[in-house]
């Protein structure tokens, strides 16, 4: 039986089937340089992201790890940064276990960047419309899945950032990072597909990952039409966000978006 556990107060997910994965996403490695050209210095945090998924790994043990897409930042060259981190980080994790790279809308040539490590078995950079591991169908979010994926109990993705805005007693309104539960819709797969694949449906689970990156912010959901969200399966209504369930890193269930968006009005 499929298992799937947050760990609690950190934007990664451990699922346990038949192995154990290890899911983090959203890295975007190198945004610094990025804040940097907008007259904001903030020194490089990776080593302070590694050294966050080196503790959970070290306790976890996985037998592989997911980095859930958008594994560097700067779009749509490399910076000089990511050429110098990006590389020895994943050495860093491949020490621990298998590493799968699901790439995102900006992991542009990651592929190049990493040719060493991806020579050296260090890692894999999966197909950019998803893949199958263990069971459980994973792609990054800003394309449409591959129809294989629909076949799975569970669907894991990202892209998205997101959050939940909350307001205290006093009025001040804070976002913090969320994880997002609901179900798929198979009429805009089967639109958007137009009968030239056939889908395997299996009204799979979609859990939407937030950002292991502090410095990328969060969209809020409970405040943010569909039109706004990112990547096909939320813009074009295929995740049914009416009735998805946001919970917090710390575990706490805020109930359904819908009741979230009505206590705003």
């Amino acid at each position: 039986m499929v298992q799937i556990s947050p760990i609690i107060d950190e934007p990664i997910l451990v699922i346990e089937n038949k192995t154990r994965s290890f899911i983090a996403a959203d890295l975007h490695i190198g945004i610094e340089y990025e804040l940097d050209q907008h007259g904001i210095t903030i020194p490089s945090q990776t080593e302070k992201i590694l050294k966050k998924i080196t503790k959970h790994l070290k306790e976890v043990k996985p037998d592989q790890i997911i980095l859930l897409g958008d594994v560097k930042h700067k779009i749509p060259y490399t910076t000089r940064q990511e050429e110098r981190e990006l590389p020895e980080f994943i050495t860093e994790l491949a020490a621990h276990a298998e590493i799968y790279i699901l790439p995102g809308n900006h992991d542009i040539k990651i592929e190049k960047l990493l040719e060493n490590e991806i020579d050296n078995k260090l890692c894999t950079i999966t197909p950019t419309k998803g893949t199958i591991i263990d069971g459980i169908g994973y792609f990054h979010g800003h394309t449409w899945p591959k129809p294989e994926l629909l076949k799975t109990k569970h669907i894991i993705t990202a892209h998205s950032h997101p959050a939940i805005q909350l307001k205290d007693a006093l009025g001040h309104i804070i976002t913090e990072p969320a994880w997002i539960r609901t179900n798929l819709r198979i009429r805009p797969f089967e639109e958007h597909s137009r009968d030239e694949v056939s889908i395997r449906w299996s009204n799979p689970e979609l859990i939407i990952a937030p950002t292991i990156n502090h410095l990328c912010g969060g969209t809020p959901f409970n405040n943010t039409d569909h039109t706004n969200l990112l990547g096909p399966v939320l813009t074009k209504k295929a995740a049914d966000l009416h009735n998805a369930e946001a919970y917090l890193l710390d575990g706490t269930n805020l109930g359904r978006l819908e009741k979230l968006r009505s206590l705003k009005k």
